[in-house]
C-alpha cells in the first residue's frame, strides 16, 4: 500500500514519513477527530483476524513507559507519536539503572496481562526529552498462529515469522530458546532485558559476530564476559543471561530491588530501605566469592527459515527457480515471484533485482560482486551494485552454472555436455563430451573446486555404474574420475577449524555429506545424512541446495508445490475446478471433447505418473505409475505418452484393460511436452518426428530443438516454441515455410479447432492471432491481449490448454500452501554433527 503526504486513512492524515522497518513503512499522521499528532504504521500485507485481536489486547496496555497503540485498520496501526531518540551505551550504572527500571516496570505491566515482548532491544526503546522510557512494538510481532516444533528436529528459526518453532526479533537480543525454535515466554523478554543492560552498560553486545551466523554461534555457545560491567550489575546480568529458562529469573518483578539506583531515594519506604541494602550487602559479598558460572554449550545444527518477500512465493520449479549462497556465507540469492532477489543473512528483508524478471537457477561470482544466471534463452551476468547486466551466450535448457576466480563460467545443457565461456562472452568451448559407449545422456550442474581448474559435475547414464558425481579439470581433459554413485548436483565446502573438507549431495529425497579430500581427490569414508529431506527442482532436475565456502548451506523446501486446475474465460475470469489440488507438472491437456483432462504429477524423488480427470463424475484416474508427458487421439479413445523406464513412447487404449504398446524406443531422455498428429501417423517428441505406426523415427526439415509442439486440427501445420523463445508455425512434414508468430517471446501454442485462431502465452498475458486460410497456407495476424490474469504469471511451465472453440482455457495455478512449504532453510554448524 502506497501513501503520499496528504493522503488520508480514515480520520487520519498523513504528514510526512518517519522511517521504514521489516514490518512496514511509518508515517507521522494527524488524527483530524481529536486533533492530536500520532505514528501510523504501515504494514506491506493485511493483517489477519488472530493480528488484529493481539494487537486490539496489546491497545489495552496503558502505563506510562509503553508506546500507546490507539488504533488498528485493515493494515494499520495507529499509535502514539514520540519524539526521542533510542539509548546507547556506554552509560554510567546510575543513568542506565534509570532506563531499565523504566523498561523493566513496562515489561511487569504486560506481563502480568500475558503480553510478552518477543523483540525487545534498544531500537525499540525511545528516551523522551523528559527522560521517559517508552517502549515500543509490544507483543506486535506476534502476527502468526502455528503448532510448536518438532522438538525431534533440527531448530528451525526465521527473522520474519513469530510462531512456535521460529525465531522472530533481532538475533543479538534473541534469547537461546527463540534460536532453537522452542515457544516462548516472558523469560525470553527476561534474556533481552539482560542484554540491553549489557549493552548500555559496557556499549558492546555480550553476544557479537560478522554476520547472523557468527552471532547465533555467540548467542549458543559463549559466555559474555561480564568483568566488563560494574560489579553491582553482574549478579542480576547473570541470572538474566542464564542459557537454561529454568535457571534464568522467572519474572521481572523479582528484579526490581536490584534494578534501584545505588542512592535510594527518599520515598523509599524504612523497611524496603533494609531489604534493599540487605540485597546489597549479599551482593557485594557475592562478588568476592563467586565466579560467573559457564553456561553449556548447546550443540548444533541449527536452521534459519527464510520467508519469502510479502504476497509471493518462492519459484521452486515454475520454469524457473533456485537458491544460492554467497561463497562467504553472508547473503542468498534466490528466485521469487518470477524475479531474482538479493537478502543478507543478518537483514530483514531481500532486495528485488533489476533486470531479472523470469530468470532462474542464479549463481554467484568469486568475488560477489556479480552473479550469473539463466534466462529462458541466455546465460547472464549481472553486477548487483551496478546493475550493469551481459548477456554470455545462448544457452536455453540449462542445468546449473559455475564461476571461477580467472573469469570463467562453466555451465550444462540439457542432454549434453559440460561447457566453458569467459564472463565477457565469447564462444562457448565444450569441457566434456557425452560417451555414447557408456551409454551418458546428461552431463549437468558443474561446480567449481577451490584451485579454480577442478570441477565436479553429475553425469546421467542408462547403466547406474556410470552415473553419478564426477570430478574433472580445464587443463587435463582426460579427467573423469567418479566420487560418488548419486545423481545430484554437488558442492564442496572446504576444510576449516579443524574440520575435513566435505562433498555435499542429494541421494533418495535426503542431503548428504562425505568427507573429501580436495588434494587427492577422492571420497574418504561412507556419507553421512545431513538433513532428512531437501527440495527437488523439477525442471532441473536436481536437489534444490547450495553450500558457501565456510559451510553455510541453503536448501529448499522439500515440500511438493501443489496446483490447481482453473477455467478462465476470454476475459480471464477464473473458476476453480472442484479437485484436489496435486503436485501436476505438466502442461493439462484437454480431450477433444473437453469432457477429460490428462496430466502428469510428480510423485517423489523424481518420480511421475499419469492421470486423468473426468470433469462430469469429478473422478481422478490413474493411467500409468510411470508416464510422462500425454496427448490425445483425435477420437479421444487413446492417448500418446512416453514412459520413462525404460525410455519409450508408448500408446494405451483407454476403453481396454491391455497395458500400454510400446510404440517407439527412444534413445535420450524424455523430457518436454509432445503432440500426436489427427491422422494417429505422426507424433513430435523433443524435437523428433516418429511413425507411431512402425516406431521408427523420420528425418524432418523441423528444427532439431522445439517446446510445446501442437499440431493443427487439420494435421498440416505444426506450431511451436523455438529455440529463441518465439511462437513458430510451419507446415508439416515439409517444414518449407516458416512463419514466426509471436513478438518478444511466446510459450505454450494452442489452436481453436476450427484453425481461426492461435493462442500463446506472453506471461501474464494470453494472446490471440487471427488466421486465415489462403488456399495455399496460412496468413497470420497481428497478436493481441486477450486479458492478464496473475495465474499467467505463475503458471506451471507457461502453458494452458483451450476448448475447441476457444472460449475457456485451462490453466494450473498454485494452490494455498502451508508457509513451511515456501521456505529456504538456512542450516548453520552441521559439521560439528558428524564424524570426523
Amino acid at each position: 500500500m502506497s501513501v503520499s503526504v496528504g493522503d488520508r486513512l480514515g480520520p487520519y492524515e498523513i504528514l510526512s514519513p518517519i522511517g521504514a522497518g521489516g514490518m512496514g513503512v511509518v508515517y507521522s499522521a494527524r488524527d483530524t477527530r481529536l486533533d492530536r499528532l500520532v505514528a501510523i504504521k504501515i504494514s506491506h500485507e493485511k493483517f489477519s483476524e488472530r493480528f488484529e485481536r493481539e494487537a486490539r489486547a496489546i491497545a489495552a496496555l496503558n502505563h506510562p513507559n509503553i508506546c500507546q497503540l490507539y488504533d488498528v485498520g485493515p493494515n494499520y496501526l495507529v499509535m502514539e507519536l514520540i519524539e526521542g531518540e533510542s539509548p546507547k551505551g556506554p552509560l554510567s550504572l546510575e543513568e542506565a539503572l534509570r532506563i531499565m527500571r523504566q523498561i523493566a516496570d513496562a515489561l511487569d505491566a504486560a506481563h502480568e496481562k500475558g503480553i510478552v515482548h518477543r523483540d525487545l532491544k534498544p531500537a525499540n526503546v525511545k528516551i523522551k526529552p523528559d527522560g521517559v522510557a517508552k517502549v515500543l512494538d509490544f507483543g506486535l510481532a506476534k502476527t502468526a498462529e502455528a503448532p510448536a516444533g518438532d522438538p525431534q528436529s533440527s531448530p528451525t528459526m526465521t527473522i520474519s515469522s513469530t510462531r512456535a518453532g521460529m525465531i522472530l526479533g533481532t538475533a543479538a537480543y534473541m534469547s537461546p530458546e527463540q534460536a532453537r525454535g522452542k515457544t516462548v515466554d516472558k523469560r525470553s523478554d527476561i534474556w533481552a532485558f539482560g542484554v540491553v543492560f549489557y549493552e548500555l552498560l559496557t556499549g558492546n553486545r555480550p553476544f557479537q559476530g560478522e554476520d547472523l551466523t557468527e552471532t547465533l554461534a555467540s548467542l549458543m555457545k559463549d559466555t559474555p564476559d561480564l568483568n566488563a560491567a560494574p560489579a553491582a550489575a553482574r549478579p542480576l546480568l547473570e541470572k538474566c543471561l542464564e542459557k537454561d529458562p529454568r535457571k534464568r529469573l522467572r519474572d521481572i518483578g523479582d528484579a526490581w530491588l536490584l534494578l534501584q539506583s545505588p542512592v535510594p531515594s527518599p520515598s523509599v519506604a524504612p523497611n524496603r530501605l533494609i531489604w534493599l541494602c540487605s540485597i546489597l550487602a549479599v551482593i557485594a559479598v557475592g562478588l568476592g566469592v563467586f565466579a560467573v558460572r559457564p553456561a553449556a554449550p548447546i550443540a548444533g545444527p541449527y536452521r534459519l527459515a527464510i520467508n519469502p518477500p510479502p504476497g509471493i512465493h518462492f519459484d521452486f520449479d515454475n520454469g524457473i527457480g533456485g537458491a544460492a549462497i554467497s561463497p562467504d556465507g553472508r547473503k542468498v540469492v534466490f528466485a521469487a515471484g518470477g524475479d531474482l532477489w538479493v537478502r543478507s543473512l543478518d537483514s530483514e528483508t531481500a532486495a528485488k533485482i533489476p533486470g531479472t524478471s523470469g530468470s532462474s537457477y542464479p549463481f554467484w561470482a568469486p568475488d560477489q560482486h556479480s552473479i550469473g544466471f539463466f534466462t529462458r534463452q541466455k546465460l547472464v551476468t549481472l553486477e548487483l551494485s551496478s546493475g550493469s547486466r551481459r548477456e554470455v551466450w545462448d544457452a536455453r535448457a540449462a542445468r546449473g552454472g559455475t564461476w571461477n576466480a580467472a573469469g570463467i563460467i562453466l555451465y550444462a545443457l540439457i542432454d549434453d555436455g559440460v561447457f566453458q565461456v569467459s564472463r565477457t562472452g565469447g564462444t562457448p568451448v565444450a569441457v566434456t563430451k557425452l560417451d555414447e559407449s557408456l551409454r551418458e545422456t546428461a552431463h549437468y550442474h558443474p561446480s567449481f573446486l577451490p584451485d579454480g581448474d577442478h570441477f565436479l559435475y553429475m553425469i546421467r547414464s542408462r547403466d547406474s555404474a556410470n552415473s553419478g558425481v564426477f570430478v574433472g579439470s580445464l587443463k587435463d581433459r582426460k579427467l573423469k574420475r567418479r566420487v560418488a554413485p548419486a545423481l545430484s548436483s554437488v558442492a564442496f565446502v572446504q576444510a576449516a577449524h579443524g574440520y575435513p573438507g566435505y562433498l555435499l549431495f542429494a541421494r533418495d529425497g535426503a542431503l548428504f555429506a562425505q568427507q573429501f579430500e580436495e588434494g587427492a581427490l577422492q571420497t574418504v569414508g561412507e556419507p553421512e545424512v545431513l538433513a532428512s529431506s531437501v527440495g527437488f527442482l523439477f525442471n532441473n532436475q536436481t536437489a534444490n541446495f547450495s553450500a558457501s565456502r565456510t559451510g553455510t548451506v541453503v536448501l529448499g523446501t522439500a515440500g511438493t508445490p501443489l496446483v490447481q486446475m482453473v477455467w478462465l474465460d476470454r476475459n480471464g475470469n477464473a473458476t476453480l475446478v472442484a479437485s484436489p489440488p496435486n503436485p501436476y507438472f505438466s502442461p493439462p491437456r484437454l480431450s477433444h471433447d473437453s469432457a477429460r483432462v490428462a496430466l502428469f504429477k510428480y510423485t517423489g524423488k523424481g518420480g511421475f505418473s499419469l492421470w486423468s480427470f473426468d470433469f462430469k463424475r469429478g473422478s481422478l484416474s490413474p493411467l500409468d505409475d510411470n508416464g510422462g508427458e500425454p496427448a490425445w487421439s483425435a477420437d479421444d479413445r487413446q492417448i500418446l505418452y512416453y514412459v520413462y523406464t525404460p525410455e519409450a513412447l508408448v500408446r494405451k487404449d483407454l476403453n481396454s484393460a491391455q497395458p500400454a504398446e510400446v510404440v517407439a524406443k527412444l534413445d535420450k531422455d524424455p523430457t518436454g511436452p509432445i503432440d500426436w498428429a489427427p491422422d494417429a501417423q505422426f507424433a513430435v517428441v523433443q524435437g523428433e518426428v516418429w511413425n507411431v505406426t512402425n516406431g521408427g523415427r523420420i528425418s524432418s526439415r523441423l528444427p532439431n530443438f522445439m517446446s510445446a509442439p501442437r499440431f493443427s486440427p487439420d494435421g498440416k501445420w505444426l506450431a511451436y516454441e523455438s529455440a529463441d523463445g518465439e511462437i513458430v508455425c510451419q507446415d508439416f512434414p515439409a517444414a518449407r515455410t516458416r512463419i514466426q508468430i509471436s513478438n518478444h517471446g511466446g510459450n505454450g501454442p494452442i489452436w481453436r479447432s476450427d484453425m481461426k485462431e492461435l493462442f500463446y502465452i506472453k506471461s501474464p498475458a494470453l494472446m490471440a492471432v487471427d488466421v486465415h486460410s489462403t488456399g495455399t497456407g496460412l496468413e497470420f495476424g497481428i497478436p493481441h491481449e486477450l486479458f492478464t490474469s496473475s495465474i499467467l504469471k505463475n503458471n506451471a511451465n507457461f502453458s494452458c490448454d483451450a476448448t475447441r472453440d476457444g472460449q475457456r482455457f485451462l490453466c494450473l495455478a498454485p494452490a494455498p500452501s502451508n508457509p513451511l512449504d515456501d521456505q529456504l532453510s538456512i542450516l548453520l554448524d552441521w559439521r560439528a554433527g558428524l564424524r570426523k
